[in-house]
């Protein structure tokens, strides 16, 4: 759900900004958590993303013009 977007339905999540404010730090559990902003001007974008040993991860991304959303996937964790 978009809240205040430009006309026409704007770039969404397709953008092309630098990296604000990046972490990325091991939790307690041994997941790594990777936080970072990226701004455009059309939206505010903060992520949050889990990633567990087992290759499995969550994003987490809010939105100030929009409604926040989820994704949950697996890695493809190539043998090299």
């Amino acid at each position: 759900r978009a809240y205040s977007i430009p006309y026409g339905g704007g770039d969404g999540l397709n953008f092309r900004a630098p990296l604000k404010e990046y972490t990325m730090k091991m939790d307690k559990k041994g997941n790594a958590v990777i936080q970072f902003i990226i701004r455009n001007p059309e939206d505010r974008y903060e992520f949050r993303a889990k990633v567990y040993p087992n290759g499995s991860a969550n994003i987490d991304v809010n939105m100030q013009n929009r409604q926040s959303i989820s994704f949950q996937g697996k890695l493809d964790m190539k043998d090299e």
